[in-house]
């Protein structure tokens, strides 16, 4: 795995880092005139971060124009939309709009990870995922990922903590996963998976995790992220969890 390294300052006393762990392009850090020997690393996600940084940027804002709805699902509405670009010129956006779900990475008492195996038609196959449905509503992220992991296994937790928020396909969909992790994990439900849904539950150690991922058998996005997450926290490499850190 390619290390950070180290910045070189920019006006202002902030640098810029092209960063490709964990797939995250830029990082804001302070410099060591300002930090000592310790950088301090930010992610940025937006434009706006990036000004309030002091960084400048390329303003990339599209104007909605129209907006025509194409499709009403169960979980899903599609939309064509019209909008301006800064040039002045105009573009056609399909919009596939999404309430959002939660993931819940739980690690059982024996080091093991909670996954389900369930069949996606859509993508022809079984996938190996984390327990992780839609919001219901104005239902409460970490709400939700309790609620999936009671639903979808034998286990239960005592608690959630926010890793990361993310967007699962930015290319046309608002889809939002917010992947937590479980914490004081206990089997002591009694799975109820919702109707239409079968699933088999899939425990693995890290030695399997690492298998599996060698052997690309995971393909789900989020799990992926969650997966990579764990196996950095048990590196002997201190910073191998700096993402997470802070």
């Amino acid at each position: 795995m390619q290390s950070l390294r180290s910045p070189q300052p920019l006006q202002g006393g902030v640098a810029r880092e092209r960063c490709w762990r964990f797939g995250l392009k830029y990082r804001l850090v302070h410099t060591p005139k300002e930090r000592g020997n310790h950088a301090e690393y930010e992610a940025l996600y937006s434009a706006n971060r990036w000004r309030r940084a002091g960084v400048a940027t390329m303003n990339m804002t599209e104007t909605r124009l129209s907006s025509q709805r194409c499709f009403d699902g169960k979980i899903i509405r599609i939309c064509l939309d019209q909008v301006r670009l800064p040039d002045g010129s105009q573009a056609s956006r399909e919009c596939v709009l999404h309430p959002g779900g939660a993931a819940v990475l739980a690690v059982t008492p024996q080091q093991q990870v909670v996954l389900v195996r369930q069949h996606r038609y859509v993508c022809g196959g079984d996938l190996l995922e984390l327990p992780a449905g839609k919001l219901d509503g104005d239902e409460d992220p970490a709400d939700c990922a309790l609620r999936e992991l009671a639903e979808e296994t034998p286990y239960t937790a005592g608690s959630v903590q926010l890793l990361h928020a993310f967007f699962s396909s930015p290319g046309f969909c608002n889809e939002r996963i917010h992947l937590f992790w479980a914490q004081d994990v206990q089997a002591n439900s009694q799975a109820s998976p919702d109707e239409g849904e079968l699933l088999e539950l899939v425990l693995l150690d890290r030695a399997q995790v690492r298998e599996a991922l060698a052997r690309q058998q995971i393909e789900d996005g989020k799990t992926l992220v969650a997966l990579y997450w764990w196996l950095a926290m048990a590196s002997d490499d201190p910073s191998a969890c700096s993402m997470v850190e802070g």
